[in-house]
């Protein structure tokens, strides 16, 4: 720090350790939270800090990350020692964003804005939900067809409908849960603003989840649940890496995409046991 005659009359070597730090995070999207909210807390392992973050999902992490103090957004924190700010940009202004979030896995946001290393990390939101009880009797999956822009949904004539009417021919039954209506048959429609526990609790109980690239997919993966994800808004490496099926909407044309759909699917029904080779 200098003076107004330009002295020097302050050094400091920054030291988290055992500090008090706020962690803004600049995301209303739900998949951006998610993603994020691991890497304040390897964060706070790593320095051995206090940390309080501000989220819009605050009531998803509290009871995951019981070290970390949570707050509402634009909360006004005095007498800390350092803060962060965790937001996408693709603008290439370094003082928001180290990295292009188009041009990197959605984590590195994160973990490069926090000083740490680029790597996947899974949190695990399934805790206070892991003694809840089904809604549905019977094996079902989650299905979602939306995500947070148009260009995010697979507009194959038909190719939802085939998704269903395979899964109903396996005994599965498949309950819509995005927002957004469904125009799908035999199925258990509970879209609609439904409160996200139910949610999840739908996720929880399901064999696995079925979407495009969205906050729902990335709930999914969150509470340990195999996801199918139909997408080529991003590219394959954006998203999570581990336990997903991802399969490209470009490759499946109106001709192929029933074969190719049910091969994939077939194969996650294999992993998780309910068929044999």
């Amino acid at each position: 720090m200098f003076d107004e005659n330009n002295e020097l009359v302050f050094t400091d070597v920054f030291n988290p350790n055992g500090r008090v730090i706020f962690i803004k995070m600049d995301a209303y999207a739900l998949g951006d939270s998610i993603a994020w909210i691991p890497y304040v807390e390897a964060f706070r392992k790593k320095y051995w800090c206090r940390v309080i973050c501000s989220t819009f999902h605050n009531y998803l992490f509290v009871d995951s990350y019981p070290n970390i103090l949570f707050i509402k957004p634009d909360s006004v924190i005095e007498n800390v020692y350092a803060q962060y700010y965790i937001g996408a940009a693709n603008d290439g202004n370094p003082y928001y964003s180290p990295i292009k979030v188009n041009e990197h896995p959605l984590q590195d946001v994160a973990s490069s804005i926090l000083g740490l290393d680029r790597k996947e990390i899974r949190p695990d939101l399934s805790g206070r939900y892991k003694h809840t009880k089904s809604r549905v009797n019977g094996k079902y999956v989650t299905l979602s067809e939306h995500g947070s822009t148009e260009n995010k949904q697979w507009k194959v004539e038909g190719g939802w409908q085939g998704v269903v009417d395979y899964l109903n021919g396996k005994g599965y039954k498949v309950l819509v849960i995005s927002k957004e209506k469904t125009n799908l048959i035999n199925v258990i429609d509970l879209t609609g603003n439904i409160n996200i526990d139910e949610r999840i609790i739908d996720i929880m109980h399901g064999e696995f989840h079925l979407g495009v690239s969205s906050g729902l997919s990335w709930l999914a993966w969150a509470l340990d649940k195999h996801t199918v994800m139909i997408s080529d808004v991003t590219p394959n490496w954006h998203e999570f890496k581990s336990d997903i099926t991802r399969i490209n909407a470009s490759n499946l044309s109106a001709v192929n995409y029933l074969s190719d759909t049910q091969s994939s699917l077939e194969n996650v029904l294999i992993s998780i046991g309910d068929l044999t080779l």
